[in-house]
């Protein structure tokens, strides 16, 4: 888990990723417990006392092997730069920096098109050292996770299907991404080999947590409305995780910054692809840092073709839940859709039955479902049976 077991240390080695770390615990019979920071393992003997959420951070028991990076994954972004290092190019900066710092995204592919084309690729990496979190965080060795491709345009979301059909296919799987949206440790959650199944996935974004990365990197907190949830704010998202090569008939030609877009192209996805998208954000993390206003273009006209709604899933295909399945719903009520017009929140198999779990027995009635369209609506989750 992404946590930091404060004291009771052991011994102090140094290793390159948690995995390593658990070795390292495996032959130190008074070690019980370890935290992984960054390329230093401490090995604790108690995970007793204070604990604290930091991203980056794993932390967890001598036979924990959830948290353990598992097979190849790429993040592909497209980016615009500009000489003007405006605050949302330093949000963009960083979030990129602690990506690649990220130790489960083993590549960092980015469509780049620099204002002043003589600079080359050469503005990335630079732009990525000069950020807080870069300078702080970054080596060369981290940087040779970047692959940069220089384009004179702002790529569409078809274009950028192609490079990665080109380009990612030897891998399991790729993140498709705005270059703003961090991801941390939760990666690991994903069995990657599911999306060679037919599978995929959405995430709905969060704002940093109090304190977080991005107060540090950016000298304030951001708190934004959530779109990991069932309320208004819950039909949104930044990111997906497919498996390269995509096929079929897919209508992308758009800019993925249009208002509109991510549901579009879920829409494609899952009709024109034949992959089926589920939501699993309420157990890896994607971190939007966006501070400041957006610079959305005019809206994408779908016709009529886009997922308006897919709610977050407990019990998602190939994702280890934060919650043991036999807890599910252990202090709520299990209740079916009363409606079939609830389904098609959720764009999964007619074979397949969900669940809300409901906080009370209320909660599962249909007039207070029809408040899921209100503004900061919480009373129910997902469960997929």
């Amino acid at each position: 888990m992404h946590v930091d077991f404060a004291s009771h240390d052991v011994e102090q080695v140094m290793a390159a990723t948690p995995h390593e770390c658990q070795q390292h615990r495996a032959g130190s019979p008074e070690c019980k417990f370890f935290t992984w920071k960054g390329g230093t393992c401490f090995m604790k003997n108690s995970n007793e006392g204070s604990a604290h959420s930091e991203m980056f951070t794993v932390s967890g028991p001598k036979t924990c092997v959830q948290e353990q990076p598992k097979l190849p994954l790429a993040l592909l972004v497209t980016m615009y730069h500009s000489d003007a290092a405006s605050i949302r190019e330093q949000e963009i900066y960083n979030a990129m920096a602690a990506n690649v710092r990220n130790p489960w995204i083993t590549e960092v592919h980015v469509l780049f098109q620099p204002q002043d084309p003589s600079k080359g690729c050469a503005a990335l990496t630079a732009s990525l050292m000069a950020s807080n979190f870069g300078r702080t965080c970054l080596s060369n060795t981290w940087l040779q996770k970047v692959k940069c491709a220089q384009t004179d345009h702002q790529p569409t979301a078809g274009e950028l299907i192609m490079y990665a059909n080109a380009n990612l296919a030897q891998l399991p799987g790729f993140l498709l991404s705005h270059a703003n949206v961090v991801f941390d440790s939760t990666l690991g959650r994903v069995n990657l080999n599911i999306l060679r199944q037919g599978y995929g996935f959405i995430m709905s974004v969060n704002s940093p947590r109090q304190s977080s990365s991005y107060a540090a990197v950016m000298n304030k907190d951001h708190q934004d409305n959530e779109r990991c949830s069932l309320g208004a704010f819950g039909f949104s998202w930044d990111a997906y995780l497919l498996a390269a090569p995509i096929k079929g008939n897919l209508q992308l030609d758009f800019f993925m910054n249009r208002k509109g877009a991510e549901n579009k192209m879920a829409w494609q996805f899952w009709k024109g692809a034949g992959i089926q998208i589920y939501n699993p954000c309420l157990h890896v993390n994607a971190f939007h840092w966006h501070g400041t206003a957006p610079a959305e273009g005019r809206p994408v006209g779908d016709g009529g073709l886009s997922v308006d709604h897919l709610w977050p899933c407990w019990d998602c295909p190939g994702v280890t839940p934060t919650t043991a399945k036999r807890d599910l719903c252990a202090k709520g009520r299990r209740m079916p859709f009363s409606t079939p017009q609830w389904q098609d929140n959720f764009w999964a198999p007619s074979s397949e039955r969900h669940q809300l779990c409901c906080q009370t027995p209320r909660a599962c009635d249909d007039k207070i479902l029809s408040s899921v369209q209100s503004p900061g609506w919480s009373g129910a989750s997902s469960q997929r049976t």
